[in-house]
């Protein structure tokens, strides 16, 4: 049962990354959102000597939740493989992190970021309690 949770959990979190690369690589929509991308666009600022936009930043976020979203979800992935005890420790601080997403994504963006990860965060920490 516990390697089922931690697969369900790991394609859960594969599945939030799917999302969240469809939603970075969106074209911004249209009105007075479109104009607040443009404008995020639009003014450069110097960043300890770099010249960046806060589209940059927005943007480079974007792409850093992808990338430890996939790397959560092969982690996932390869503690089913362990043995519960010594995948434990690992688990718990894997279903904190997801946690910490969901209450993020549930208060900062909309349903579906928060109940991914809240589901995965509840996948994991049940693997780890088994």
């Amino acid at each position: 049962m516990r390697r089922v949770l931690l697969r369900v959990a790991s394609a859960v979190t594969a599945l939030f990354a799917l999302g969240h690369s469809l939603g970075v690589f969106s074209p911004p929509p249209p009105g007075a959102a479109g104009a607040v991308a443009m404008a995020m666009k639009t003014v450069p600022f110097d960043l300890f000597g770099a010249q960046r936009t806060y589209w940059d930043l927005f943007h480079g976020y974007g792409l850093l939740i992808i990338a430890v979203a996939i790397f959560l979800a092969m982690q996932l992935w390869l503690l089913a493989r362990l043995e519960a005890r010594e995948a434990r420790p690992l688990l718990y601080s894997v279903a904190a992190l997801q946690l910490v997403f969901a209450i993020v994504g549930f208060s900062s963006f909309f349903w579906a970021p928060g109940l991914f990860n809240a589901v995965s965060a509840g996948c994991t920490l049940a693997a780890a309690l088994l």
